[in-house]
């Protein structure tokens, strides 16, 4: 890398020699255009060539680089403990921006699927765990924080699980569910069913993740009650959702109905834990199949999920700032 530095340095100079014109010298123009094409060569090739044989990986890691859109957060104030409010400061990006970001991430996240066939090909343990250090900055009641995300990559563990889910959904399809439940998932198991009932996925995913709600806490041999913990765990899990995806994983959200206080005994968790969700983590099988949706119809439309309470002109109004740069 050094030498194209250098090599740029050289032609630039002799292109920048050139410059002042000489009468002396007909052929001025000619060494100087021709040095401006050696000075851009070179300036591109230093931009784009890092001297190993491992460029274009290199190329992918910057393309796929994270950069953070803006700054936010906390002022840390002197003397400020625990308990006393400080000021927040978020930095205030350009309404054209904010809608070009809130697009692309909206396309982007419409590419998610729930999948059921997973590779075993493993996933750094360090991944998931950014990945649910995002889900832990979640907002929840009184700020409780009650979840716990218990994650297994024991190949027995993960067995034993899958066997106590798969016999408690036995009962569940015959007699719990009731008839109405079984059709409206019918496209969604159909490949894993035909023999009975299978969740393969609990033990091909390379980690399962259990995810648990803290019904209460204890503090200082105080127990403490977990508030909103239902509603908070579930916002939770729309975090590490969002994230796995984020992260280039799949995941599949489980209920594990009827089998919750047989997977906490055998992960050894705590009577204020109960099982929230089972989270499957990976990348897809080179054979994964998801239910086909037609383009453009994956999703409910935004008139399906979204109502609006406001004048006319305020909405006017507001989709013309969306294309303003003040």
């Amino acid at each position: 890398m050094e030498w194209l530095n250098e090599a740029f340095q050289f032609a630039w100079s002799m292109t920048t020699s050139t410059m002042t014109v000489d009468l002396d010298r007909p052929f001025y123009a000619l060494e100087f255009f021709t040095g401006l094409l050696v000075a851009a060569a070179i300036f591109f090739l230093r931009e784009n060539f890092d001297g190993s044989e491992t460029s274009s990986s290199s190329k992918a890691d910057k393309s796929c680089e994270f950069r953070i859109p803006f700054e936010a957060g906390q002022v840390l104030q002197e003397g400020a403990e625990p308990g006393v409010h400080v000021k927040y400061h978020m930095q205030c990006l350009p309404p054209t921006v904010m809608s070009q970001r809130a697009e692309a991430y909206a396309k982007f996240m419409n590419t998610r699927r729930s999948i059921r066939f997973f590779s075993d090909q493993p996933v750094p343990l360090n991944v998931l765990e950014e990945c649910i250090l995002a889900a832990g900055s979640s907002p929840s009641g009184a700020h409780m924080q009650p979840w716990n995300f218990v994650v297994v990559g024991d190949a027995d563990l993960k067995l034993a699980i899958r066997k106590a889910v798969e016999q408690e959904e036995e009962i569940n399809y015959r007699r719990r569910m009731g008839h109405t439940w079984v059709n409206d998932v019918q496209s969604l198991v159909s490949d894993l069913h035909r023999d009975g009932i299978a969740k393969p996925y609990l033990t091909d995913a390379p980690w399962l993740v259990v995810v648990m709600k803290q019904s209460y806490a204890i503090v200082e041999n105080v127990r403490k009650e977990a508030w909103y913990a239902e509603q908070s765990v579930g916002i939770a899990c729309g975090v590490l959702i969002s994230a796995l995806h984020n992260a280039n994983l799949c995941t599949l959200t489980s209920t594990p109905l009827g089998a919750e206080s047989q997977i906490r005994s055998l992960l050894g968790r705590p009577e204020n834990e109960k099982v929230f969700l089972l989270m499957p983590v990976g990348r897809p099988d080179p054979n994964c199949t998801v239910p086909f949706r037609p383009p453009g119809d994956e999703r409910k439309s935004i008139h399906d999920i979204m109502v609006v309470h406001a004048d006319e002109d305020v909405i006017s109004q507001s989709y013309s700032t969306a294309n303003s740069n003040e």
